[in-house]
């Protein structure tokens, strides 16, 4: 379903300067409704890979393919709408609109889809959809109203609201504590299992990502170059998962 080879970011911290390297990576490959956890610590580039692979973030080098489509070749407005029919995102800041209701967040999400449902047949999704993350009791609640832990299940359920293939979390329990962290972590997994979507995750917590069937580290061993790391264990016996040859970055920028 998505394939990554060569690919590259750099940035251009000045005029003159050297562009500064932030991601480098083989190959890495991931299937349908696989899901798969990128492990490493704040700032080494993970946010930047899910960037790139949801067409945020235009890449240095490299092909991103993803159901045949190269996301690399996109204009913008083709981007706009892969991001919207096949890519759902789930943040670390929730990214909720404040002054509408959890059912108006997801609703918003499919304004921009095009699918072919009616209205009712949107809100009857929606709501369906808030159920499957507990949160039928809470439809007409402003983010205001809501916890951490119902903001992230908000914005999972919009995240799944136009049936991706994929969806990327973007630290998503970062923000909560541990107790709604692990909730909040097995809710995104069988929300996507349940709607047939694949999950790319990102975290630094080795602990939560462990339920995962699939771990791949991120992990940077020099300042100055990038080099392999491939099956060898992190965290007591998470591994490298098949596909990922090499993937490391430098902690030098992060965007996201």
């Amino acid at each position: 379903m998505l394939h990554i080879e060569g690919l590259v970011k750099t940035y251009q911290a000045a005029a003159g300067a050297l562009p500064v390297p932030v991601l480098d990576m083989d190959s890495f490959y991931m299937g349908e409704q696989e899901q798969v956890a990128l492990i490493g610590p704040s700032g080494s580039g993970k946010s930047t890979l899910l960037n790139i692979i949801a067409g945020i973030v235009r890449p240095t080098a490299g092909t991103i393919t993803f159901r045949g489509h190269h996301i690399e070749r996109l204009t913008e407005p083709q981007l706009d709408r892969f991001r919207a029919q096949h890519i759902g995102y789930v943040f670390q800041s929730y990214n909720l609109l404040p002054g509408f209701t959890a059912l108006e967040n997801v609703l918003v999400a499919m304004r921009f889809s095009m699918m072919a449902a009616s209205s009712a047949e949107q809100k009857q999704r929606a709501a369906e959809l808030l159920s499957q993350v507990g949160l039928e009791h809470r439809l007409q609640h402003k983010p205001s109203q809501l916890s951490g832990g119902e903001q992230q299940r908000v914005s999972i359920a919009r995240a799944l609201a136009n049936r991706p293939a994929l969806v990327l979390a973007d630290e998503p329990t970062a923000s909560l504590d541990s107790a709604n962290a692990e909730k909040v972590f097995r809710l995104l997994g069988d929300a996507c299992r349940a709607n047939g979507a694949a999950l790319l995750l990102c975290s630094h917590d080795v602990e939560l990502v462990r339920q995962l069937g699939r771990v791949v580290p991120l992990r940077e061993l020099t300042a100055a170059a990038f080099a392999v790391t491939a099956g060898v264990g992190v965290g007591g016996g998470v591994g490298v998962g098949a596909g990922a040859s090499r993937s490391s970055v430098s902690d030098s920028r992060e965007v996201g």
